[in-house]
């Protein structure tokens, strides 16, 4: 398992040296739902977690006071429909300031001063030494009227229980498809049930032979 691997590699005992460990809330490939507890276990064993919740968020709440990764990444396409391009980060203060400490390079619109003679820059605060190029400023006002929607008409609960039963229905019904001479028409490729799953399914379709 993930975790048995990070626990087994070796780490040198040393300041300097950091390890992320990456994984996705739900598979974007199965909708297989990993157990968050990862978060925790990972913490633990010395190891900065990046948490992607790009295909958990459009149909899951996410409680980010109870799970605690370092990194948080989402895609607000995914959750909305639109607008496209547009996703976040989201970081603790503290080891956002351990990536700014050892960010080597700059480009336009994270500093606040450069210059050639002598070669001198200093990073903007916080967030913004990250924020590397022109954001996307005339989609970014979507996102907030995409909240406000999800909040007030379509609870994030409600969507999860419609996925939910819909993948359900689905699961069920692809299980009864068959060939004229009975061999099966579909395996699915990943949690065959509704359990610890999300609502995206893949599958793979024989022939009958």
């Amino acid at each position: 398992t993930w975790l048995r691997l990070i626990r087994n590699i070796p780490r040198k005992a040393s300041h300097d040296t950091h390890h992320l460990f990456a994984f996705p809330a739900q598979s974007n490939f199965s909708g297989v739902k990993h157990s968050l507890d990862f978060v925790a276990e990972a913490q633990k064993c010395g190891w900065k977690v990046l948490l992607d919740t790009a295909a958990f968020l459009p149909s899951n709440r996410l409680d980010l006071s109870v799970v605690k990764p370092d990194f948080c990444t989402a895609s607000f396409y995914k959750v909305f429909g639109y607008p496209t391009g547009v996703g976040a980060l989201v970081a603790k203060r503290s080891t956002l300031e351990l990536l700014r400490q050892n960010k080597p390079w700059y480009c336009g619109g994270v500093v606040t001063v450069a210059t050639l003679n002598p070669p001198v820059y200093v990073l903007a605060d916080h967030e913004a030494a990250f924020e590397e190029g022109t954001v996307a400023y005339t989609s970014i006002p979507a996102v907030q009227k995409g909240l406000e929607y999800l909040t007030h008409t379509t609870p994030i609960d409600m969507i999860e229980s419609r996925v939910s039963a819909l993948t359900d229905y689905f699961l069920r019904s692809l299980r009864t498809l068959r060939h004229q001479n009975g061999r099966r028409l579909v395996t699915v490729l990943g949690p065959a049930d509704n359990t610890n799953r999300g609502g995206t399914v893949s599958i793979a379709l024989w022939d009958e032979q």
